[in-house]
């Protein structure tokens, strides 16, 4: 049976002016810093790698007045600390994702962590049976190593209890070494960046198989910070070798305040509800609409399986004939269109 691709998640991991990761800059608990919340699209620059180069952000959009702080924890404070036995810090980002684990001369374990997802609610991902490795020291410029997890994954679905068993493998390195733009007219020399992909598989009750990946890029002032200058972090969760994911988030850090934010209409959404959900088939729309609206429904693979035009709030979509499954619902009006998952048993 396969599993899901779960993630996991290690934020930050200090360097010292020797450019490699090690014990003695490691975070310690109490590190904090308030980052700038940016335009979830910006590149991730993965192509970008080698020893000299550059990466530019200098003109990267910000999120206006958002902004979201970065602390490292004693694990053993926190209220979820039972679910990651072994944890002696935790490194949490306010209003996403904490990260748990314990570090020693040799490198650092990750116990799991906790993150909030739209569709999945607030998601454990513990690594009980064998905890996830993330860096061997010493690190420096084109490390690299890779490690396998295994543990279980526990959240709720539309008010269903879920605990899968989940397992993965992680592949880390330090795959980057040269100049960091920053707006502002900031440039940090000698930054290495970090990256981490990390993987886990289960299956899912009323779902079936899916995979979760998570590719995360931390770049690091070498000389003078444990924390991060930048951080972007991209989590998917699909179907087994599907193009189109099921739910995909990304959260990107900047040290220093942007130069230019997005306009107010590009973050608006469209509130909307289905009703029932899950639903044996017949399913309502109901939203405070200003005209008429386009729906479509898509499942796992992408593919449209459902369409209506110029509808407004009430309409009842009969879906009896589609295979149970998770689908997505998308709604559209005046060029903005937002989605939803929907459960058809």
């Amino acid at each position: 049976m396969k599993k899901l691709l779960l993630l996991v998640s290690t934020l930050l991991s200090g360097l010292s002016f020797s450019q490699s990761f090690d014990a003695t800059n490691e975070p310690v608990i109490g590190d904090t810093r308030d980052f700038f919340l940016c335009d979830s699209f910006t590149v991730n620059y993965s192509a970008v790698a080698g020893n000299g180069v550059d990466w530019d952000y200098t003109e990267i959009l910000g999120i206006y007045g958002e902004t979201r702080n970065v602390e490292v924890i004693d694990a053993t404070t926190s209220p979820f600390a039972s679910n990651f036995a072994g944890a002696t810090m935790a490194i949490t980002i306010q209003n996403s994702i904490t990260s748990f684990f314990n570090t020693s001369a040799g490198g650092r374990s990750s116990q799991g962590f906790l993150y909030t997802e739209p569709t999945f609610g607030d998601v454990v991902a513990a690594w009980e049976n064998d905890s996830e490795i993330t860096h061997t020291y010493p690190m420096a410029y084109n490390a690299s190593g890779t490690d396998v997890f295994d543990g279980t994954l526990s959240f709720d679905f539309n008010g269903l209890p879920q605990s899968p068993t989940c397992n993965g493998v992680v592949y880390y390195s330090v795959d980057g070494q040269g100049n960091l733009m920053l707006p502002g007219g900031n440039t940090y020399a000698n930054v290495l960046r970090y990256k981490l992909i990390d993987t886990a598989y289960t299956n899912v009750f009323l779902i079936g198989d899916l995979e979760v990946i998570r590719t995360q890029f931390e770049y690091y002032d070498i000389a003078n910070d444990r924390i991060p200058l930048f951080i972007h972090s991209t989590i998917k969760i699909q179907a087994p070798g599907a193009t189109d994911p099921l739910t995909e988030q990304s959260i990107v850090l900047c040290k220093d305040m942007p130069d230019f934010y997005l306009g107010v209409n590009e973050t608006e959404v469209i509130s909307f509800g289905l009703y029932p959900n899950p639903t044996t088939g017949l399913v309502k729309i109901e939203g405070e609409f200003t005209g008429s609206i386009s729906v479509s429904v898509a499942d796992l693979n992408g593919r449209i399986v459902y369409t209506a035009n110029d509808v407004n709030t009430g309409l009842e979509m009969n879906l009896t004939e589609l295979e149970a499954g998770i689908y997505t619902v998308i709604v559209s009006e005046n060029r903005i269109s937002s989605q939803k998952r929907l459960v058809i048993r």
